[in-house]
C-alpha cells in the first residue's frame, strides 16, 4: 500500500506479512508488511510494525468481526444462512 493511498492522521493496522531479500539479514531475507512503512509513518498518526505489531489473535478477531458484520448486513438474505453453514463446517473441519 503506497503512502499516496493514505490520509493524513490515519491509523493503519498492517496485517500483511511478506519476505523480501536482504543480504544484510542473517537469514538472507527480512519480513515486511503490505504497507510502505517508511512512507506511511510520515503520514499516519499510528501504524503497526511488521513483524511484531499484529499477532494471530488480532488477525483472528479481525476476521471474526468482519464475518459478523457481513452477516448482520445480509441478515435478510437467504445466502447469509447458507454462508454461515459453510463457515461453520470449515471451522469444525467438515461434517463427520
Amino acid at each position: 500500500v503506497p503512502g499516496s493511498w493514505l490520509k493524513k492522521g490515519a491509523v493503519v493496522v498492517d496485517v500483511g506479512i511478506n519476505s523480501v531479500e536482504d543480504a544484510t539479514a542473517k537469514r538472507g531475507y527480512r519480513l515486511v508488511g503490505d504497507v510502505d512503512y517508511d512512507c506511511a509513518r510520515e503520514i499516519c498518526e499510528w501504524i503497526t510494525p511488521v513483524p511484531g505489531g499484529v499477532g494471530p489473535m488480532t488477525i483472528a478477531m479481525l476476521l471474526r468481526n468482519t464475518w459478523n458484520s457481513w452477516k448482520r448486513k445480509n441478515a435478510d438474505s437467504a445466502t447469509a444462512g447458507a454462508a454461515d453453514d459453510v463457515a461453520s463446517e470449515a471451522v469444525e473441519g467438515g461434517k463427520q
